[in-house]
């Protein structure tokens, strides 16, 4: 199920999933299952798949949603168009994919330092002489938290982070 952001009963925000939904709402005690009662009083609403069937992708062209729209039922409803495929949307869909696979591998590599963080921390309060230097863990942290200023993700080199 998709969902929207209302602002006075009209759309704001959407297609939105659930974890976004969800993360956007990390404040509120939600629920397992949604339910429209809930997201309304949220300012949310469920987004339904059209009616109408979806209009026919070719070669050059992809359905994309457009809009929304309130039924006669209240329910709302998303609306598809073709939209043509440039080459400077496939550029755009495989920077935004490289960037996804670049943030994965930076989260689980700051996730295999946290331990090694912790482990420092552990062995300072201890007295006992730490495995690693704290300031060179935490320069790999910062260098991998500056990962997202960098112009063109093709170009990071993770092996030159992890060998500060």
């Amino acid at each position: 199920m998709l969902y929207l952001r209302l602002e006075n009963d009209s759309p704001a925000e959407y297609p939105l999933e659930e974890k976004h939904l969800r993360a956007a709402l990390s404040n509120a005690s939600l629920p397992e299952v949604l339910t429209r009662e809930t997201l309304n009083a949220l300012g949310y609403d469920e987004l339904h798949p059209s009616v109408d069937a979806l209009p026919q992708e070719t070669a050059t062209h992809r359905a994309a949603i457009t809009g929304c729209s309130k039924d006669a039922d209240g329910l709302w409803r998303r609306e598809y168009s073709l939209q043509e495929i440039t080459e400077e949307r496939v550029k755009n869909f495989r920077l935004e994919r490289k960037w996804g696979e670049v943030r994965l591998y930076r989260d689980q590599i700051m996730r295999l330092l946290d331990w090694r963080i912790a482990r420092n921390q552990r062995e300072t309060r201890l007295g006992i002489d730490t495995t690693e230097d704290i300031a060179d863990l935490d320069n790999m942290m910062q260098a991998l938290a500056d990962i997202g200023n960098a112009a063109d993700p093709f170009l990071v080199n993770f092996n030159e982070i992890t060998m500060i």
